[in-house]
């Protein structure tokens, strides 16, 4: 799933022609928006699996 969001994304960038700070721009956010998403999910588990 997180290399589709990549490939996707890249894909898009490629095909409407942005710029290179463009493409970084879209892989940094989604990135980031990844690694939050499995970070917040891994303490959730964690988390609930103290109590």
């Amino acid at each position: 799933m997180i290399l589709y969001k990549f490939w996707s994304v890249w894909t898009v960038s490629k095909q409407s022609k942005a710029s290179r700070e463009g493409k970084m721009i879209f892989i940094g956010l989604i990135s980031g928006a990844t690694v939050f998403g499995v970070m917040a999910k891994l303490y959730i588990s964690m988390a609930m699996s103290l109590t």
